[in-house]
């Protein structure tokens, strides 16, 4: 499978609804990836959600990838946020990992690149991302 292609890249059910509800809410949306940045802003912007997302972290950002903390980190200190004012939410359980180093809430998906068994770390897990709406946090 070609990964930085049309197509490569699945938006799974409820996805684009909730992330712009959860703008709509007042909450800073931002994506941290091992992708390169020119594919990242790629996918953010075909997918139509360059309003919505307010910053990206690609792999060419950080000198360590997930787990470690350095993408959450590096969030936090852009934003002037604590890790307690901050929830990662990621379908693998280095995602989760990242965010639990960073001392953040984490919210983990069932669906995606990760199995249930290997997400218990996560504060919450989710099976679709509209819950995500409901959790209070």
């Amino acid at each position: 499978k070609i990964y930085n292609t049309d197509g490569a890249v699945e938006v799974y059910p409820n996805v684009l609804e909730t992330l712009k509800a959860l703008k709509d809410r007042g909450y800073i949306l931002t994506i941290a990836s091992s992708r390169s940045n020119s594919t990242l802003i790629s996918y953010v912007n075909k997918l139509g959600l360059a309003d919505t997302i307010s910053h990206t972290i690609g792999a060419e950002d950080v000198k360590a990838g997930k787990p470690d903390p350095e993408a959450v980190v590096k969030t936090l200190e852009k934003f002037g946020l604590k890790p307690d004012e901050a929830i990662v939410v990621g379908d693998t359980m280095y995602d989760v990992q990242m965010g639990v180093n960073a001392g953040t809430r984490t919210c983990a998906v069932t669906y995606g690149n990760g199995k249930r068994e290997t997400l218990s770390e996560a504060t919450w897990v989710i099976d679709d991302f509209g819950q995500l709406l409901d959790l209070e946090f």
